[in-house]
């Protein structure tokens, strides 16, 4: 809604998984508040300790793990909505082990298994799919010493992953964030009662080496990255009426960052059934110079892209970062970058390059 701002927030920890949240507030008279009138920002710039945040059930203050999102997941007592691309040309479908060991998805329970680092049997390539869906497979209790249906933690950090609202009209409002446990999440925003709910949740196949070490969670590990890089929505309202409805359409694009080289595009038209409209591999093909995704993907029109004389949405980033810069010494970091010396411009509709600058291709013009 118009009066409403929504807070991405993590608290860091030595492990690799980090606990996260989204919380909404509203202003009034220029002044953020919670749902019990306090302001949500203390006279310091923090968030207040007397603060109730709109989607919490009580006073949640300054408490990342209380409230918000992470409230409402940890109260699930039935099984999320998780899509992965495992689908025929890598098209959307339920996270389930049937899936993903199908024929356009990894291909035998094997493969899975030697993705996801265990053993191949049935039990425990479910245990480990169960708990990135969030189930509490591990037991853990909770501060009142039950032990919930969804794990305590079950929202990741958006460390750099903006929350996006989506205003659909008639009162329909949908946040779009993605988390460093792997997944994008559309949560619905219920403004008359100020509840929030999950109407989904992608989680990239690639994505899926990623659930063992977070399971595991060992404070000698690295952070863990997944679907890190900022968002960004394109809505088409065709007759200005402010509802998305008959032709118009709404997409949304985002890359990986520190997650990996990956950009995706999803079409969430009907915001409770996402379709996966094309995903970019860095690293090969006509993306050869493309290294981790960490370029917000920005929207705009070229003639080097038209139906007919009307001048169709392309999509533009840059190359990104090459990981050689991690790899600092005496001298800094180690030789030349071989990738990330780039600039693309896509099809919104479709991912084809229509044109690009960058060494490989010395300024590529693809029609």
């Amino acid at each position: 809604t118009l009066d409403s701002v929504y807070y991405a927030m993590f608290q860091p920890d030595r492990g690799p998984r980090w606990q996260g949240n989204i919380k909404k507030y509203k202003v009034s008279g220029g002044v953020q508040k919670g749902k019990n009138g306090k302001n949500a920002v203390d006279d310091n710039g923090f968030f207040s300790e007397d603060v109730t945040s709109f989607w919490s059930s009580s006073k949640d203050g300054d408490s990342v793990a209380q409230g918000g999102v992470a409230e409402m997941l940890r109260g699930l007592t039935t099984e999320r909505l998780i899509y992965s691309d495992l689908g025929a040309g890598g098209a959307l479908k339920e996270l389930t082990r049937t899936n993903a060991i199908g024929a356009s998805a990894f291909g035998s329970s094997t493969a899975l298994a030697t993705v996801l680092d265990v053993a191949d049997e049935d039990a425990v390539i479910d245990d480990y799919l169960d708990w990135a869906m969030g189930l509490n497979t591990d037991g853990v209790l909770a501060d009142d010493n039950t032990t919930p249906f969804m794990r305590p933690d079950v929202f990741g950090d958006p460390l750099h992953s903006k929350p996006v609202v989506v205003n659909y009209g008639n009162d329909k409002v949908y946040v779009v964030v993605g988390t460093n446990q792997g997944a994008l999440h559309m949560f619905k925003d219920d403004g008359t009662s100020d509840e929030v709910s999950e109407a989904w949740a992608f989680m990239p196949k690639e994505l899926f080496s990623n659930i063992k070490p977070l399971r595991e969670n060992y404070t000698s590990a690295n952070k863990i990255y997944g679907v890190d890089g900022q968002i960004t929505a394109h809505i088409v309202d065709g007759n200005g009426d402010g509802v998305v409805n008959g032709s118009d359409k709404v997409w949304i694009f985002f890359g990986m960052r520190r997650g990996g080289s990956s950009y995706y595009a999803l079409d969430i038209t009907n915001p409770e059934l996402p379709s996966l409209m094309w995903d970019i591999k860095g690293g090969s093909g006509d993306f050869s110079d493309l290294g981790q995704s960490w370029s917000q993907p920005k929207v705009a029109y070229s003639s080097l892209n038209t139906s007919g004389s009307t001048a169709m949405p392309v999509l533009i980033f840059g190359g990104g970062y090459d990981i050689k810069k991690d790899n600092t010494g005496v001298g800094g970091a180690s030789g030349d970058d071989s990738l990330g010396k780039a600039i693309y411009m896509v099809d919104a509709e479709s991912g084809v390059l229509k044109w690009n600058l960058s060494p490989s291709d010395d300024t590529a013009l693809c029609r």
